[in-house]
């Protein structure tokens, strides 16, 4: 089968469906789905890769397991098996679908990063070395080439924009650090807890990301600042070293916004500042009258007069003013000259 194409295989066994690791952990009301199915049929076969690994479709697979259905149409997806194709294969699901959650995006974002990073590893070993070597992952079939690698910040912007559409990359490297806190067994039970608190109201949108981040990231400052022995022991005085530490956090982003505000202000002066004029040889007059002549041939007088605005033609007028008067001064300076010269060979 030729990479990239698509055929239809009729009543794949359910169970025979592998569906893997997937960035979607809620999968909403699936008996809502499940009575669409029922009553109207599936509107789109789940798509699964030859060897029988799902690539789109778990609402779908969950609501007909739901039904007690044991068998389902398919679409067999050639080309799907490299990891990054299938990732935006889930990512870009559009039929049944339910929205990713921020934690979701962040989960799936991380493991785009990382993946475009190798694959621009191996390009570049490629390009050195010869592309001999097969990519890692299996063949990718055509489906999906990935652009060069633009060093890490592009590669950050990138993987961005596959998983949202817009240039999240900073609020996803926040969700991905609440994340990393909450995983990190050396710290404090009750650190994780509270990053794992921050990421549920983020799902649930009750929570900003950046407050989120902000606090929680004050919170891993105070800990590693309490003296302590053995286990973490929650001082009485916690809240209070927290709320100093995010105070003291937020006075940090303050004076670093201040200070781009005001780098901005002078780059906004300087610009705004007319340099000093830059003087041309005399070839460039005599190039920029040469180019001029005859222009009066291509304009039409009557045309011009009913079709400039007033300001428009207020800097034409200006700037015949100032040629006039330069080439008046130029006139008299060689008028001057010449008549210096006349009375020195008399």
């Amino acid at each position: 089968m030729s990479g990239g194409q698509e055929h239809i295989a009729l009543n794949r066994s359910l169970s025979a469906i592998t569906v893997g690791h997937r960035h979607r952990t809620d999968l909403g009301d699936i008996d809502q789905l499940a009575e669409s199915i029922r009553r109207e049929g599936m509107l789109q076969p789940i798509a699964i890769t030859p060897d029988g690994v799902l690539v789109s479709g778990r609402r779908r697979l969950a609501a007909l397991e739901r039904l007690g259905e044991k068998k389902a149409p398919v679409w067999v997806v050639d080309g799907v098996s490299d990891k990054l194709t299938a990732l935006l294969a889930e990512q870009a699901e559009q039929v049944h679908h339910k929205p990713l959650t921020e934690t979701e995006k962040a989960t799936l974002y991380r493991e785009l990063k990382q993946i475009l990073a190798e694959d621009a590893v191996q390009r570049q070993q490629a390009s050195r070395f010869g592309a001999e070597a097969p990519p890692a992952g299996g063949d990718s079939g055509g489906v999906v080439t990935t652009p060069p690698s633009r060093g890490h910040g592009k590669t950050r912007e990138q993987s961005a924009l596959m998983v949202t559409g817009r240039k999240s990359q900073n609020s996803l490297e926040q969700v991905n650090a609440l994340q990393g806190i909450e995983s990190d067994e050396t710290l404090p039970g009750e650190i994780r807890s509270f990053a794992r608190e921050q990421l549920a109201l983020i799902d649930e949108h009750a929570a900003s990301i950046e407050a989120a981040h902000t606090q929680t990231q004050a919170l891993v400052t105070v800990a590693s600042e309490v003296p302590r022995d053995g286990d973490f022991v929650v001082p009485d005085d916690f809240e209070s070293l927290a709320r100093a530490a995010l105070e003291k956090a937020n006075a940090e982003l303050s004076a670093k916004r201040a200070t781009r505000r005001q780098q901005t202000r002078k780059l906004r002066e300087a610009a705004a500042t007319p340099l000093p004029a830059v003087v041309f040889p005399v070839r460039a007059f005599i190039n920029l009258w040469r180019e001029l002549d005859g222009w009066w041939e291509h304009y039409d007088a009557e045309t011009l007069a009913e079709s400039l605005t007033p300001d428009e033609w207020d800097e034409v007028e200006r700037v015949l003013a100032k040629t006039v008067e330069f080439i008046d001064g130029v006139r008299v300076r060689r008028t001057g000259e010449q008549g210096e010269s006349t009375r020195e060979i008399a």
